[in-house]
């Protein structure tokens, strides 16, 4: 027999095991409330694939990202190669159909589609959807599209495990939280968000999400409670959002990096003014004016109130067109910090830069041995 793949929605199963063509359930005399059948909105949701296996008797579903697989006339199911009780067995009808139970599709397969994979199939959606759970509550984005068997947090205040994440949910939620993404900049198998967030206060944060075969393995993140707009009036979230340049992502990674070299971590502090168009330059740090005569002034006064800035070491450059971030550590006001700086690059010029700071706490205060970095 040709094995043969067909779309359905998965809100409920039955089909022809010779051909997988999908039926109605009120074809044969299987009560609706026993097994659940394909809807008539499966063309509408296009999620999903359905596979049949007549060797080993089993059929594959693939939604929004999990694997599952039910054998005929076996009592647990296979979730991501882990074991599911079902309330009652796969079956094939008189008619030559494979039924899947009501209980199940409820229960697990209608969540697991919660979040349509036709919608949410890039990376940087998945990233966005995990991020917007914080607020919504639905673990149904974390379930589908971070690995359960291996997710690492640099996030020090957490330990590694998807697990984790799922826990927080209710108590995030019920705190009030909030999610409000302001830029996504994609780089091969890394997703970067800057987002405005509300939870234990008003923040700034940055995000970052490693993937491996489509599924999140990894994730850093810096925040910074907000504070008042800078002494030009612009605040540390707002300014442009648009990626653009994508032909220029190469040129522009290596600009910037070389920039923080040079004046951020020191190597060449003389070519400054070589990095920007005159002193036209935008700057969202809430401590620091618009321009290099801004970003001068500010460095002189910290200087003069004894606060050092120093970068030490650059750990990520992270890219899409004309965004880049820069991912650093050094030290601020003589604490160990974790820098997270983004800049727009516009005609081979700095244009405009963002900044997270956070402090790193004590290695004995950390939650796992994975650091900042």
């Amino acid at each position: 027999m040709n094995k043969k793949i067909v779309a359905t929605t998965l809100l409920g199963a039955a089909l022809t095991v010779g051909s997988l063509n999908v039926i109605s359930a009120a074809a044969i005399n299987i009560p609706d409330n026993t097994f659940k059948s394909v809807p008539t909105v499966m063309n509408e949701l296009k999620t999903g694939t359905a596979k049949w296996d007549n060797k080993n008797k089993s059929l594959t579903l693939l939604v929004g990202g999990i694997t599952v697989v039910l054998k005929l006339n076996n009592g647990k199911a296979m979730v991501n190669g882990k074991n599911v009780k079902l309330e009652k067995a796969p079956m094939i009808g008189e008619d030559n159909r494979f039924y899947i139970p009501a209980s199940f599709v409820q229960d697990t397969l209608e969540k697991l589609v919660a979040v349509n994979p036709e919608t949410v199939a890039s990376n940087a959606d998945k990233a966005i959807a995990v991020i917007k759970s914080l607020e919504s509550g639905d673990p149904s984005a974390i379930k589908a599209y971070i690995n359960p068997d291996k997710y690492n947090q640099h996030n020090l205040s957490f330990p590694n495990g998807r697990d984790v994440m799922l826990g927080a949910l209710d108590q995030l939620k019920a705190a009030g939280t909030t999610v409000n993404i302001k830029r996504v900049i994609v780089d091969g198998d890394y997703v970067a968000i800057h987002t405005d967030y509300n939870f234990g206060g008003p923040k700034a944060g940055f995000d970052i999400f490693r993937f491996e075969d489509g599924k999140i393995v990894e994730h850093w993140d810096n925040l910074q409670l907000k504070a008042d707009p800078n002494p030009s009036g612009h605040t540390m979230l707002d300014g442009t959002t648009a990626i653009s340049d994508l032909d220029k992502t190469a040129a522009n990674k290596t600009f910037v990096e070389q920039f923080v070299k040079d004046i951020l971590v020191g190597e060449h502090p003389e070519k400054l003014n070589s990095y920007f168009n005159g002193d036209s330059y935008i700057q969202h740090n809430p401590s620091i004016a618009d321009g290099v005569s801004g970003l001068g002034k500010a460095l002189s006064d910290m200087s003069a109130q004894g606060i050092t800035m120093i970068y030490d070491k650059i750990h990520k450059v992270i890219g899409q067109g004309n965004m880049v971030l820069v991912v650093s550590e050094g030290e601020f006001g003589g604490k160990p910090t974790s820098y997270y700086d983004l800049f727009r690059v516009e005609n081979g010029k700095i244009a405009e830069h963002w900044d997270v700071l956070e402090t790193i706490p004590p290695q004995s205060e950390w939650a796992n041995s994975n650091s900042k970095f």
